[in-house]
């Protein structure tokens, strides 16, 4: 995530800028996270740029690819978040993903996603409901036999 806006304010992270009131589960961030030199930020994190009364559960970031030595900005939690930052090496062995379901949902493989974790296809089939604005969104996921396995 590179931002080369003009004079603003900005929070930069590798998988969300702002969590507010929100949260997030089993997920990871990989992507490079840097400042520009145009642009003032005040949080700068490898995983979220702000937290703000939020979860973070059981969730990863790249340390060598976000540059970014911790994972949120700035800001608070409502819990203390489990969240950990991993090397690049690390993050492509489903040994480091505490809590991962890669049975069902999950999988690893050195030549798919570039050895980070992707869900499994038959994941990706559910249809997903619309949401609706000022209506909480949530929803859990439930591993689909579509694609054999099971």
């Amino acid at each position: 995530m590179t931002n080369t806006g003009g004079d603003h304010y900005f929070f930069g992270g590798g998988l969300t800028g702002q969590l507010i009131f929100g949260t997030i589960d089993i997920s990871y961030a990989s992507t490079v996270v840097v400042q520009s030199e145009n642009v003032r930020y005040i949080g700068l994190g490898g995983f979220v740029g702000i937290l703000m009364s939020g979860q973070i559960n059981a969730s990863y970031f790249d340390i060598e690819a976000s540059t970014q030595t911790i994972g949120i900005g700035v800001g608070d939690a409502v819990n203390p978040p489990h969240l950990m930052g991993r090397t690049t090496e690390q993050l492509k062995f489903a040994s480091t993903y505490g809590g991962w379901d890669f049975a069902d949902t999950w999988a690893v493989h050195a030549r798919i996603n570039g050895g980070y974790p992707y869900l499994r296809p038959g994941i990706l089939t559910t249809d997903l409901p619309r949401a609706v604005k000022g209506v909480p969104y949530s929803m859990a996921i439930e591993p689909s036999m579509a694609h054999g396995e099971g």
